[in-house]
């Protein structure tokens, strides 16, 4: 028996009411500890601060830029637990209340003092009284580093995509390491990463979306259980512009681990 753990790229969770899937762009969190309060202290914090804000607004105003040119409506959703605004996406709140996606804008910090708390994502990511289905964590040097990638994520929760393949009408392929890592690193939020196992799935000869595994482990739970083979998927992605309906079902069902 041949069983998949999937190493999730990206933190998921969901709320008792509706489905509320919050994507955390950037798992390592700064913290920071408080600094003094002698009056010097006090001055460099002001000052730092006002550094902050300034990056904040601007990075606020680029992501608010691309939302415009791309033609995708948002509103600026202002709330007491985070001191940056959230773009709120859609033409607006549906009859529950909800806005499809909030986007937390949150600047890159200058100083100790800007550092936010640790557990606030997670906080704000619980919270069941904000107005967004989905709540994103935009980090700006995730933004800044993976530009291309992160817009085409955002459009795609926002169903803006440019292509979409059908995974039965896809075929697929084991391919060779360097093509993987060429198309990971092109269409994956964290690039690529060693592997034992690598697919593709093929639409007329085009690469369309990859998956990586990690070789075989011998697992057995419990002194009576039957010992199984277990591989773990490590990436998975398709093109950044496109989507692939039911890839991963294909490309664990598909794949042979005989090596």
């Amino acid at each position: 028996m041949i069983r998949f753990h999937i190493a999730h790229a990206f933190t998921v969770s969901s709320r008792h009411t509706s489905t509320r899937a919050a994507l955390n762009l950037q798992n390592s969190i700064v913290t920071a500890r408080a600094i003094g309060d002698s009056s010097s202290s006090f001055t460099r914090r002001s000052r730092h601060t006002g550094t902050t804000l300034v990056k904040a607004i601007d990075f606020h105003q680029e992501v608010s830029s691309w939302l415009e040119t791309s033609q995708i409506p948002f509103q600026d959703i202002t709330i007491q637990q985070s001191p940056y605004k959230i773009l709120g996406l859609g033409l607006g709140q549906d009859e529950e209340g909800f806005f499809a996606v909030g986007l937390h804008i949150i600047p890159t910090p200058t100083n100790l003092s800007s550092c936010m708390q640790p557990n606030l994502f997670k906080k704000l990511t619980d919270d069941a009284t904000l107005p967004f289905k989905t709540l994103i964590h935009l980090h700006q040097d995730v933004w800044k580093n993976k530009k291309e990638i992160v817009q085409a994520r955002i459009s795609a929760k926002v169903n803006r995509v440019n292509h979409r393949w059908y995974a039965r009408k896809t075929i697929p392929k084991r391919i060779d390491i360097t093509t993987t890592i060429d198309f990971l690193e092109t269409h994956h939020l964290w690039g690529a990463t060693r592997s034992k196992f690598n697919y593709g799935l093929f639409s007329n000869d085009e690469l369309v979306a990859v998956g990586t595994f990690s070789p075989r482990r011998h697992v057995q739970r419990g002194v009576s259980s039957r010992p199984y083979r277990s591989h773990e998927l490590i990436r998975y992605c398709a093109k950044r512009d496109g989507h692939v309906i039911g890839g991963i079902t294909k490309l664990v069902s598909s794949s042979q681990f005989n090596a």
